[in-house]
């Protein structure tokens, strides 16, 4: 008498690992991905006028932008008379009077403008350079650098 021992085991699906590919190689299905190593992935592609499927292989890298310090000393504006231009903004300072004799300091490495809204002056301040402003009568002045024209500020002449 011959005995046969059955053992049921569970049957175990194997999984296979993501096949390894090389840029040209053919492939079945446009648009599938496989992801490879190091930021690398395979893309199942149509090449030339047979539509021939391959895979391309793209890159996706990641950059990390450098940011630069930069430090300015900046002249005080309570120096009355004194329009400081910096970072493409006007600095003026307040208690101007008729007496001052007005000056424009450019910080900035740019060319600016301080020009009048209503034409009474027309400064070109080339950078990091200091010009006169011409003497002016009391009241108030609306400006704006000509050359950026978001740059806007204003003087108030006591």
């Amino acid at each position: 008498m011959v005995a046969t021992l059955v053992i049921a085991l569970p049957l175990v699906q194997q999984v296979s690992a993501v096949p390894a590919v090389k840029d040209g190689d053919k492939c079945t299905k446009v648009g599938v991905k496989i992801a490879g190593g190091s930021g690398v992935t395979f893309i199942c592609t149509k090449f030339g006028t047979k539509n021939v499927l391959k895979w391309k292989r793209t890159a996706t890298t990641t950059t990390v932008p450098r940011v630069t310090a930069t430090t300015t000393t900046v002249p005080k504006v309570a120096a009355a008379g004194q329009v400081v231009i910096d970072g493409f903004a006007f600095r003026v300072a307040g208690g101007i009077k008729g007496t001052d004799a007005l000056s424009i300091t450019n910080l900035d490495t740019s060319t600016h403008t301080v020009t009048s809204d209503t034409g009474a002056f027309d400064v070109s301040v080339a950078g990091r350079t200091t010009k006169s402003l011409p003497s002016l009568k009391s009241g108030t002045y609306a400006f704006h650098c000509a050359i950026h024209p978001s740059m806007r500020g204003m003087i108030t002449i006591s």
